[in-house]
């Protein structure tokens, strides 16, 4: 590791005026933000990307005519300073996955360039302020994975230039503001995991949508005939709410969807014969089908989650016990006994029985840390000294849902 005012010194100190952007990516650089980069006058953009820098963000960096700020995936601490307000040039503020606290400094809100603030994956508290309804030309907001308090501000729905929206798991509470789903410019909607009460599923508008999740957002009703015709959707994940009712049948344009989650609702009658014949990555589990054609295979295709052909599951004998190494071989363990193998490839949609007495249901992919489709195993390289370290070398990853049944 590096310090970074060690590094600035020798490949840029010397061009104080003439430099406008510092991109020092994934360069295992420590210590703190360096006040002196106020001195790079002209300076436009900082990219500290994937280091190891502490402390917060210098009060000297407010002089300069900054454009960009991204500070993704260091040990950043305490609030965020309300010093930034004075940078009135800043179009993008991204500091996720940090160690940053506290309310969110109303101050920001006259930040009226800023088109990108991406705050998630740090402890911020509080509700969002009510300054940041100012913030018109905002096009990229994420706030998930925080502790904030209160509802989804209607303020949002006033962001008309807004494309994408991230509030899965924030600590905001529902209903999600029905102007929202009138946004035009919309493409990548992501909502989950809402306190509050039930609500109806939304209206949607005339939007260009490409990915749409409203997981666990207390959801009721019937699915609404008009996702039909949303045949530019790339995601659609509706899963643990409480719909109702049967798939429409003019879901079968939906077919081109690269990712369907249905899991975890109260939907009835037939499957549709396009998802079993045609269908790919669908997750149907935890419902209530009744499709008879369905209960001699737990999935068919990429399909799967039709958890009531456990019902026909004959064990070869009896067992009283259940001994798994998650996404690992089989191994003896804990005095003589014997974990069994868990490596079958599993992904966004998968179920899967082991030759004994279990079987698992996996749901979900990774949208973002690009994954690839295969085996969702995770080994760890590093040397383990614990007893019994082959049970802790492998875990098996799951995005939404991952659920060991055992006979």
């Amino acid at each position: 590791m590096v310090p970074l005012n060690t590094f600035l010194v020798f490949h840029f100190w010397k061009q104080k005026t003439v430099n406008q952007k510092r991109v020092l990516k994934e360069q295992n650089l420590t210590g703190v933000l360096p006040p002196k980069l106020a001195e790079l006058t002209f300076l436009q953009d900082i990219d500290l990307t994937l280091n190891y820098l502490s402390g917060t963000i210098p009060s000297q960096w407010a002089s300069l005519p900054l454009l960009n700020i991204s500070l993704i995936a260091n040990r950043l601490k305490g609030p965020i300073p309300k010093y930034l307000a004075n940078i009135s040039t800043l179009v993008n503020l991204t500091v996720q996955y940090n160690q940053f606290s506290g309310e969110l400094p109303e101050e920001l809100g006259s930040l009226l360039n800023l088109e990108k603030l991406h705050l998630s994956s740090n402890n911020f508290t509080g509700e969002l302020p009510k300054t940041f309804a100012k913030l018109t030309n905002m096009k990229d907001f994420r706030i998930s994975d925080n502790q904030f308090t209160g509802q989804i501000p209607s303020f949002i729905q006033n962001w008309t230039k807004l494309e994408k929206l991230f509030i899965q798991p924030s600590g905001l509470a529902g209903p999600i503001p029905s102007g929202i789903f009138s946004l035009e410019n919309l493409t990548d909607l992501r909502i989950s995991d809402l306190n509050g009460p039930e609500a109806t599923f939304p209206q949607l508008g005339n939007m260009k949508m490409t990915k749409l999740i409203l997981r666990n957002c207390n959801i009721t009703g019937e699915l609404p005939r008009y996702l039909g015709k949303m045949t530019k959707l790339k995601v659609l994940d509706l899963s643990f709410n409480r719909l109702r009712g049967q798939i429409p049948s003019n879901f079968d344009d939906l077919y081109d969807v690269d990712y369907i989650y249905f899991a975890g609702n109260l939907l009835t009658g037939a499957i549709p014969p396009w998802m079993l014949e045609r269908g790919d990555k669908i997750d149907l589990s935890y419902n209530n089908f009744t499709d008879g054609s369905a209960e001699s295979s737990c999935q068919k295709r990429s399909v799967t989650g039709i958890v009531s052909c456990l019902r026909s599951v004959q064990c070869p004998k009896t067992y009283y016990s259940l001994h798994i190494n998650c996404g690992g071989k089989q191994v003896t363990a804990n005095g003589n006994t014997t974990f069994e193998e868990d490596t079958s490839e599993a992904g966004p949609s998968t179920f899967s029985q082991s030759g004994t007495n279990w079987v698992l249901s996996s749901t979900g992919h990774f949208l973002e840390n690009g994954l690839k489709l295969g085996p969702y195993i995770q080994t760890n390289t590093s040397r383990l000294l614990m007893n019994d370290y082959q049970l802790y070398t492998t875990a098996r990853l799951s995005a939404i849902s991952l659920t060991y049944y055992g006979f």
